[in-house]
């Protein structure tokens, strides 16, 4: 690992954050506050080096669906909903 880091910088590889991305979920007794914080930082990281926009799609699709209360994701998706097309839109992508 250290030869990699040596390589390419100390910077985590782009296949690596999206890995983490993909896997991560809500964890039991995580704020929203605290989840939504983590999602986002995960996406930008993830997608360093492709659109804002883009990362942040994704960050609002897999807040919606790493959401421990499936009650909160419903509650949530409909919200996001009304402000930009939201979770519901990508349902398809799971």
């Amino acid at each position: 690992m250290q030869r990699l880091q040596e390589r390419f910088g100390a910077r985590e590889l782009p296949a690596i954050a999206q890995g983490r991305f993909q896997d991560v979920q809500q964890e039991v007794g995580e704020s929203l506050d605290d989840w939504s914080d983590q999602v986002l930082i995960l996406a930008t990281t993830a997608f360093r080096d492709l659109p804002y926009a883009y990362a942040t799609e994704h960050a609002v699709t897999k807040f919606c669906h790493g959401l421990l209360d499936k009650e909160a994701d419903k509650h949530v998706s409909l919200h996001i909903t009304h402000i930009n097309g939201g979770c519901d839109e990508h349902d398809e992508d799971i």
